[in-house]
């Protein structure tokens, strides 16, 4: 973590998000780049926790694009207007080690993190162990051919 990046950093807020049993990932040991933070702008009002938690700066909240606003339905927009249009971005997505802390920081359940294969990685699932293309187990829990695992059953939500 860099300095300027510490100072943005919440303590309290990153260690809740540490102890929350629905917390996905691989527990900041993935590579970098091979998860990835994805912001739903129709939930997100970018009261900035994912910033607050992230010890990897991949968050920023900024005002939404007009393209984005208009193209949203029109009770969302209403929504998105009463927060101030702030969303939050993942200019820096590429740094994401799948710690999850954003995922259960977010208070709009706006954040998922998406995995190897595309597809998004069920809360719950703490230790996916190192992500690597070879087999891992630890606790129950495995990479298999590129495919997380819980017991035996996929972790990866298929929506």
């Amino acid at each position: 973590m860099s300095k300027e990046q510490a100072k943005l950093t919440d303590p309290a807020k990153v260690k809740r998000a540490a102890a929350d049993p629905r917390r996905p990932g691989a527990q900041c040991k993935a590579e970098p780049g091979v998860f990835r933070p994805e912001v739903n702008p129709r939930r997100c009002e970018g009261k900035g926790d994912c910033v607050a938690v992230c010890p990897y700066g991949a968050f920023e909240v900024g005002p939404m694009p007009d393209e984005t606003l208009n193209a949203m339905p029109f009770f969302t927009r209403l929504k998105l207007r009463a927060h101030g249009r702030k969303t939050a971005f993942t200019p820096r997505a590429d740094a994401c080690r799948a710690c999850g802390l954003c995922v259960v920081a977010c208070p709009e359940r706006a954040i998922r993190l998406i995995g190897p294969d595309g597809r998004a990685v069920k809360a719950g699932i703490r230790r996916a162990a190192t992500v690597s293309a070879q087999s891992q187990e630890t606790s129950g829990q495995a990479m298999v051919g590129g495919e997380v695992t819980v017991m035996g059953r996929p972790a990866i939500d298929e929506t």
